[in-house]
């Protein structure tokens, strides 16, 4: 089998209904584990059998043979089983491939590409949790392969344990590098969990999670020896290039000896041996996010290199949403403008793919890319033995993405008190509790169950800031409304149940959800990234200072907004909110131009982000829309026939 790139996985998410809560239809569109399982297994398993008993058109084993036959056709019956996709109908073509290809008795090469295929587009267009959610425990995994495996397996793996004489087939021996080299640790994992029908391998799906990946990560080592481990320890604490061929847990998981071999003969056995032996070392580091963009940036240029422009797109964007992006509040801290000039030009890049650059000019962006990021990498650490870096990062990312929920929440806590609709305060609450609860539920879906995509991070985040600016303008427009007395006064008199009745107050608790909620997304997941990289206390310092300021700023707009005379109070909080839906607009477009869903033509203009203010015609296009609509509501307002003749008061 060939290994999966680590974005091949996390690209493939579905969007949501009207644009809301895009992960969650993600996990009613995907297939169960039940499901998928057991084909990776079976492919997996032709994979690496079929060459041995197979060869020239010639069948060595028949009783093999039949068996891989059936394993073929069951790909098939499966596959067609599983709940429609966007890819299941090239699913299936290829699993009906592989059984026509085993049925001529395919050479074995043939065989081994067809199955890489659909292992890639089944993980791909059916994504399950596939990594360990704590590291495998080494030591742990031997004691529970002494205990569980070694009658048939031997003490050392060899396959030659006390029971082994009376099976057939034999047990496995771990120690065989042509056989290890064509399996990945998820087809150990799924071999463990299910086990093999019609052998005496078990299912060993009593043992816990922990303890079954453990045990994979013994078997997966025992073809390696301490001098390999110790060679490939050497490369991964003095080597940066050695530490990306496998790059994280996930990517591990799914890669075979043979594919890492392809990429890097000469280290590709030590590198393997030591993350094997010592997961820890694959635990998120602070440069962790920054490889990602790497590694992203040398895809794009060889997919752009073989005409597939597609992916060169899909890669550029996961070097930014699934790389860079996560390091950005880090780096901003120590160096903003550096932050900028990545962040320009990795947008440059995206539309160069889209525009069909010409290749030695693509090359020359990546390359630049490629020693800016190193730059960056360079910053971080700097940043490391103080501590700063990481406290600004983690103040930042608290302090910008909650500003606006602030702002939006305490105008509309001020003008229900104000107007004596204390009920309302039922939704507004409902509405942001929700958010924070449904927010530390996506904290748990990407930390346990699935990989939430930097694509779908930034839709969800831009379909919900649209949508949030939507009801900000109506609310805004209304507010204006009452600013003329005679109005607020014709309100009190006797309208308010029909104005602001139900309805409106539920339009009130749905704007609080979805200003909370659309920075509760983001700011989980930016904290999940900068929570491994270490440094706790600063980043809890960070949070804390980023809370109290927060707070005060909510305590005094309140207590402003409700010591202004009715008229002052509603022109404000009217001016307040328009403001807000231009910035909501702003970063709404920008986000949806960051996951590749709007295209996006730089003009020369200041990038103000904590403003919405991009310098791009797409996001200054819909900020100027959104401001003349404001304009011709105000105006609506001012010369509405139906408006009384102003009166004096307040």
């Amino acid at each position: 089998m060939t290994s999966l790139e680590p974005s091949q996985a996390s690209r493939i998410r579905r969007t949501v209904l009207a644009g809301l809560l895009l992960f969650w239809a993600a996990l009613g569109h995907a297939a169960s584990r039940e499901e998928i399982l057991p084909i990776l297994q079976m492919v997996d398993y032709i994979g690496v059998d079929y060459p041995e008993f197979v060869r020239d058109g010639k069948v060595l084993n028949e009783a093999e043979y039949a068996e891989q036959r059936e394993f073929s056709a069951d790909v098939v019956r499966r596959v067609a089983a599983l709940p429609d996709s966007t890819g299941k109908a090239g699913l299936a073509d290829q699993a009906r491939a592989l059984q026509a290809a085993v049925t001529d008795k395919a050479p074995g090469q043939r065989i081994q590409g067809l199955t890489a295929q659909i292992t890639q587009a089944l993980l791909a267009h059916y994504p399950i949790a596939i990594t360990p959610a704590r590291t495998p425990d080494p030591n742990r995994g031997a004691q529970s392969f002494q205990a569980q495996c070694a009658s048939c397996h031997g003490g050392e793996g060899r396959g030659d344990g006390p029971a082994a004489a009376a099976l057939n087939p034999a047990p496995t021996d771990f120690h065989d590098l042509a056989r290890r080299n064509q399996r990945s640790l998820l087809s150990y994992y799924n071999t463990i969990t299910l086990g093999v029908p019609g052998t005496a391998m078990p299912s060993f799906s009593q043992l816990s999670e922990a303890e079954r990946w453990a045990l994979v990560f013994h078997v997966g080592q025992l073809a390696y020896g301490p001098a390999e481990q110790d060679a490939g320890t050497a490369l991964w604490a003095k080597d940066p290039a050695a530490r990306q061929l496998i790059g994280d847990m996930t990517a591990l998981v799914q890669l075979t000896p043979a594919a890492l071999a392809g990429r890097d003969p000469a280290r590709a056995t030590a590198i393997l041996a030591a993350a094997l032996a010592n997961p820890v070392l694959l635990e998120p580091r602070k440069e962790q996010a920054l490889m990602t963009a790497h590694e992203q940036l040398e895809i794009v240029r060889m997919a752009y290199r073989n005409g597939d422009r597609n992916g060169a797109a899909r890669a550029a964007l996961s070097a930014y949403l699934d790389g860079f992006e996560l390091a950005e509040a880090t780096l901003a801290a120590s160096d903003t403008t550096l932050m900028r000039h990545i962040e320009a030009d990795m947008m440059a890049l995206r539309n160069a793919v889209r525009d069909g650059e010409e290749i030695a000019a693509l090359d020359q962006r990546i390359d630049r890319l490629h020693a800016a990021i190193s730059q960056a990498e360079d910053r971080i650490a700097a940043g490391e033995g103080s501590a700063a870096a990481t406290f600004g990062g983690s103040f930042l990312i608290l302090f910008r993405e909650g500003l606006e929920a602030i702002l939006v929440l305490a105008a509309m806590f001020a003008f229900l008190k104000k107007s004596g609709r204390t009920e309302g305060l039922v939704y507004l609450h409902i509405g942001w509790i929700g958010a924070l609860v449904l927010g530390l539920a996506t904290w748990f879906a990407a930390t346990y169950l699935i990989d939430i995509s930097g694509a779908s991070r930034e839709v969800t985040e831009g379909l919900t800031a649209l949508l949030a600016m939507v009801i900000l303008v109506g609310v805004g427009l209304w507010l204006h409304n009452k600013s003329y007395a005679s109005r607020w006064q014709q309100y009190i008199a006797g309208q308010m149940q029909a104005a602001m009745g139900r309805g409106g107050l539920r339009a009130i608790g749905l704007l609080s959800f979805l200003s909370v909620y659309r920075e509760a997304f983001e700011t989980v997941l930016f904290y999940r990234a900068l929570w491994s990289q270490g440094q706790h206390p600063a980043i809890l310092a960070g949070m804390a200072v980023a809370l109290l300021l927060l707070g005060i700023i909510a305590i005094a707009l309140f207590r402003f907004s409700v010591r202004l005379p009715i008229r002052q109070f509603f022109s404000f909080s009217a001016a307040l909110i328009g403001v807000l839906a231009i910035i909501f607009a702003g970063q709404g477009i920008s986000a949806l131009q960051a996951a590749g869903w709007i295209g996006s033509e730089s003009v020369r203009f200041i990038h103000i982000p904590m403003l919405g203010i991009y310098p791009t015609a797409q996001t200054l296009s819909a900020q100027a829309l959104v401001v003349l609509l404001i304009l011709a509501g105000v105006a609506y307002n001012h010369w509405s026939p139906s408006r009384p003749a102003p009166a004096t008061g307040h």
